[in-house]
């Protein structure tokens, strides 16, 4: 494989990771407090944005012993929408933890090859490839991008936030 087609790969991994992120970062910044921390219909808003930060965070992993050693800094607790969490995350902390994110999305994507993508997942459960995983992990994050918008969008606020393309993180010059 030439280095063109490595750089076509991790290019357009990076657009569509970066457009979901920006996408997850919109809903973020522009969820009202009102609507934060309500818990009357479920999981609270901001603990389904940590939910699908969580997964994308971990679902970027390279390796089954970084998958087993995965700590984000958070408590494990709460990136199960099943259980709701006694404390709650901030805004700040949320956009914080995405930062990292990015980080480690640039990092994890500018390295990738057409090799790493054919080789078999590191998670096992979706897919049968490293490049199944990654595509899967960027519909899991969309997903929930969806179900925040339609809370948003139920309180009358319409964010009109699609992103089509966008790096992950601003080129340096």
């Amino acid at each position: 494989m030439s280095i063109k087609e490595s750089e076509v790969i991790s290019n357009a991994f990076q657009e569509q990771y970066g457009a979901a992120i920006k996408m997850l970062e919109q809903v973020i910044k522009n969820c009202p407090e009102e609507i934060w921390d309500d818990r009357t219909s479920g999981p609270p808003f901001w603990q389904v944005a940590f939910h699908a930060m969580w997964f994308l965070d971990w679902y970027l992993g390279r390796s089954k012993d970084e998958r087993k050693k995965f700590r984000p800094g958070f408590k494990a607790d709460l990136k199960n929408l099943k259980e709701l969490p006694k404390e709650t995350l901030t805004r700040e902390q949320l956009i914080s933890y995405l930062s990292k994110i990015k980080e480690k999305g640039k990092q994890r994507l500018d390295q990738l090859t057409l090799e790493e993508l054919i080789q078999p997942s590191v998670f096992e459960w979706h897919g049968g490839s490293i490049h199944s995983s990654l595509i899967y992990n960027i519909r899991h994050v969309m997903l929930h991008i969806g179900a925040l918008n339609l809370r948003l969008l139920r309180k009358g606020i319409n964010l009109d936030n699609w992103v089509s393309h966008a790096p992950i993180l601003p080129n340096k010059r």
